[in-house]
């Protein structure tokens, strides 16, 4: 009885999760650069997050040691929760639940679950259950 209990209680916490979800499409995503407005983290002066068609720029101004630090990711949109990183999906999947980025293995893989998209600015929580809020900085980069 006990189990059963359980098993229904963790498949209304998982339809609870996903009714939470805000769809995002990658046409607002794709050339647009974003500032990581929370939480506060003490060590960056500034992070900021840049979408093109096919990857992710993140950077970091570390203030300790006084440089700025750029990482390049591959991502796509999914409307599911990945077990692994598919890079069939990159540019083919127009809308999802989730922002999927990776290195290239899925050791580095880490998934995004969008919680609110407005015009400026979208919320996500990570894969380890923190909260991003960013805000957009540049609507369209020319490149």
């Amino acid at each position: 009885m006990q189990r059963i209990i359980l098993l229904a209680l963790f498949q209304f916490l998982l339809l609870t999760e996903s009714a939470y979800c805000q769809s995002i499409s990658i046409d607002y995503l794709r050339k647009s650069r974003w500032k990581l407005v929370s939480p506060d983290f003490s060590y960056y002066k500034e992070v900021s997050v840049e979408f093109t068609d096919v990857s992710i720029l993140w950077s970091s101004y570390f203030i300790k040691q006084d440089k700025k630090i750029t990482w390049k990711y591959m991502y796509y949109v999914s409307n599911e929760v990945p077990k692994t990183f598919c890079k069939d999906k990159i540019e083919r999947n127009k809308e999802g639940k989730y922002i999927v980025f990776s290195h290239g293995t899925d050791k580095s893989m880490v998934w995004y679950r969008i919680d609110n998209v407005k015009d400026s600015a979208f919320s996500v929580t990570t894969h380890l259950g923190d909260r991003f809020v960013f805000r957009r900085i540049d609507k369209e980069l020319h490149r």
